[in-house]
């Protein structure tokens, strides 16, 4: 009596062929997704670094045409009011810049808390990948299990 190789082993040449092929196509797959998503990574990256570039450049000159405008309007009001209440309208254009930079520092507070939403396409994107790649690991799980059970029946 004559015990073929594949017959005692399980793991035959070609069922571990198999393993090997899978194995490399889920890498290959597995890299060119990391690749993609990098790329996505880097893409998202310049985009947010152009418009940081561009919202400190425009706050720079809307707080230079702010103070020169600022400067203007209370050089206005302390020579219209110069001759009889000069120290109070200098006092009352004081409190308004108080309370304006009061106001503002309160608003940046709240916005920076706030946060942003960086990488938020790419973080989306690899959520996406991971559940797909869990159903394939999942239906591959499937398959493998019915042909085990169809050599077996």
């Amino acid at each position: 009596m004559s015990v073929r190789l594949h017959d005692r082993d399980p793991m035959t040449p070609r069922a571990t062929d198999s393993i090997v092929r899978s194995a490399r196509r889920m890498l290959a797959i597995l890299v060119s997704m990391a690749r993609t998503r990098l790329n996505l990574l880097a893409v998202e990256i310049m985009q947010e670094k152009s418009r940081l570039w561009l919202l400190l450049l425009l706050t720079a000159l809307a707080l230079l045409f702010a103070f020169l405008a600022l400067l203007t309007l209370s050089l206005f009001v302390i020579v219209a009011f110069w001759d009889d209440h000069r120290l109070l309208a200098i006092g009352c254009l004081f409190a308004f810049y108080v309370a304006a930079t009061a106001v503002t520092l309160f608003m940046l507070r709240q916005r920076s808390k706030a946060g942003s939403k960086l990488f938020s396409g790419t973080l989306d994107e690899l959520a996406k990948d991971s559940a797909a790649l869990e159903d394939e690991l999942e239906a591959e799980d499937i398959d493998f299990d019915l042909q085990r059970n169809r050599r077996r029946g």
